[in-house]
């Protein structure tokens, strides 16, 4: 018995297809069993507070720092906006009139970005775009300038926040 005995010929075209299902399934299982997390496809951070940029001169601007708070806004807002659509249905009698009414249930909001799929995870990462880029056009605006104290004698000073650092 040889080593080829066993072996089948494929055409070259329907092997290349295989190869992409192959891909296409490795993908899929890759994005199945790696937690959902919706930072890697946010482009936009929320500024935090104006800091100082350098140790010995009073330089300021926003770091790459993300407040905890502001982000954690964000993440509900991210969640929020998949919450399902009431159902309506219409009830045989309203409490305490006796006439039938309309009522809804509602749904609850996600509570994990890993209960989201990942289309939503995008969607939501697309729409935290824009939101964060209306925040931080107002925040900026709102954070222009900080008060300085070089403790020299000359007393406090009006510094402008010049740099956004991305």
């Amino acid at each position: 018995m040889t080593e080829f005995e066993n072996t089948i010929s494929v055409p070259c075209g329907e092997l290349e297809e295989l190869k992409r299902q192959a891909e296409e399934i490795n993908r899929r299982i890759k994005e199945l069993s790696t937690p959902k997390q919706i930072a890697p496809y946010v482009t936009e951070r929320p500024l935090s507070h104006p800091r100082n940029l350098k140790e010995d001169e009073p330089v300021f601007g926003y770091t790459r720092y993300v407040e905890q708070d502001v982000w954690n806004a964000f993440m509900k807002l991210a969640k929020a906006v998949h919450v399902k659509s009431p159902q309506f249905y219409m009830s045989t009698t309203r409490p305490g009139c006796g006439r039938p009414y309309i009522r809804c249930t509602r749904a609850e909001m996600p509570r994990t970005i890993e209960q989201l799929s990942v289309e939503q995870v995008k969607l939501s990462a697309e729409m935290l775009d824009e939101m964060i880029a209306v925040y931080n056009r107002y925040f900026s605006m709102l954070h222009e300038r900080v008060v300085y104290d070089p403790r020299d004698g000359s007393g406090p000073q009006l510094m402008e926040v010049h740099q956004l650092i991305r």
